[in-house]
């Protein structure tokens, strides 16, 4: 499985950092994907252990980081909040009056 969380972009959260799978392109962070890892299964000992990606079961070799992610992740977290929503002033309806009869 994966852990959901949000991804990292700096060297103090390591484990937090995206990566991507070699064979398949899925993103997962670097923690779950040591996790695959050392959970996958080596034909040899010469070989690179297999593992499946958790979200399309294809089989991979390995992984290497997302530097675009990493990238991204550290602009967005630079940019300034947005501003909040300006709401329409509303103005008071007029109370229906009760009929006289």
């Amino acid at each position: 499985g994966v852990c959901m969380e949000e991804f990292g972009f700096s060297a103090a959260e390591a484990a937090r950092l995206p990566v991507v799978l070699t064979a398949c392109g899925h993103s997962l962070c670097r923690g779950c994907a040591d996790t695959l890892v050392a959970g996958g299964s080596t034909s040899s000992a010469a070989a690179a252990p297999q593992f499946e990606c958790p979200y399309d079961r294809v089989p991979n070799s390995g992984f290497v980081p997302n530097f675009e992610l990493m990238a991204q992740l550290e602009r967005a977290s630079m940019a300034p909040p947005p501003p909040p929503p300006v709401l329409p002033e509303l103005e008071p309806q007029p109370q229906p009056q009760p009929e006289n009869r």
